[in-house]
C-alpha cells in the first residue's frame, strides 16, 4: 500500500469515524514508518477455524484440544472431522455433514455431552 493511499484511508476514517481504534492504529503505524508493511484488510467476510481428524472411542466420544465431545453411538470407533472456531466445535462425518454441534470448552470444563443421539 502506498503512502498516498494510506493518507487517503486515514482521511476517510477521520471523516466517517467508522472506527476510532483502527484510525489510531493506522496513525501510529504511519508515524513509525510501518505503512509499507501493512496489508490491505479483506473486503469479503471470512471464517477463522481449524479442522482436524479425530477417532471416536467405543462410546462415540472424541478428543479435541484435551477435551471430550460426544458425537453419537452410531459413530463409535470411526474417524470423524472436527471443525472448531473460537466458540463452537462441529463434528463432521466423512462427507462433511454435521453430526453434532457443541459449544467450545475452555477452563475447567472437560467434557461436552449431547444426549439426543443416545
Amino acid at each position: 500500500m502506498g503512502k498516498e493511499k494510506l493518507l487517503k484511508l486515514l482521511h476517510d476514517f477521520k471523516c466517517t469515524m467508522a472506527s476510532k481504534a483502527t484510525f489510531v492504529i493506522l496513525t501510529v503505524a504511519m508515524k513509525k514508518g510501518m505503512w509499507r508493511a501493512m496489508k490491505v484488510i479483506p473486503k469479503a467476510e471470512y471464517e477463522i477455524y481449524r479442522i482436524e481428524k479425530a477417532k471416536t472411542d467405543k462410546y462415540g466420544k472424541l478428543n479435541f484440544d484435551n477435551r471430550k465431545y460426544s458425537s453419537g453411538p452410531q459413530y463409535a470407533q470411526r474417524e470423524l472431522m472436527v471443525k472448531a472456531d473460537a466458540f463452537t466445535v462441529l463434528i463432521l462425518d466423512e462427507q462433511y455433514n454435521t453430526v453434532q454441534i457443541h459449544d467450545r470448552l475452555y477452563g475447567e470444563q472437560k467434557e461436552s455431552m449431547k444426549w439426543g443421539p443416545f
